[in-house]
């Protein structure tokens, strides 16, 4: 059982209690025990762990996002340039400046280490 506790500090102490029935060997309860071990440190670690873990899922269903979209974009480009060109080599030339960008862009993304605020 976790026990959350406010001290009088204003800090919170989370415990674990685990109780114990010892019993004969008929059954009957001959001693409960019982103790207490303080697990704040492991539980704002867990608490942290998770946060993070959160952030960087939502990052990645972003960068996913991003990536799409940005594939998307290109296909389009690649369509618009082909209807009013016939220099398919400047095409290709321009296509292969798009990609660079998407590339460095998301190189990046992966290189910031605060999640929450990105300057795209």
């Amino acid at each position: 059982m976790k026990l959350k506790s406010l001290l009088k500090n204003g800090k919170t102490k989370y415990l674990l209690i685990n109780i114990k029935n010892v019993h004969n060997s008929k059954g009957e309860l001959v001693q409960k025990s019982c103790y207490a071990r303080d697990i704040t440190e492991e539980y704002l670690m867990r608490e942290s762990l998770i946060k993070a873990n959160e952030e960087k899922t939502i990052l990645m269903k972003d960068s996913h996002h991003r990536i799409k979209n940005n594939l998307n974009l290109l296909l389009r480009f690649i369509s618009l340039e082909e209807k009013f060109s016939d220099d398919y080599e400047e095409i290709l030339n321009v296509t292969k400046k798009r990609i660079s960008s998407f590339v460095v862009f998301h190189e990046n993304l992966y290189k910031i280490s605060n999640f929450k605020e990105m300057n795209i």
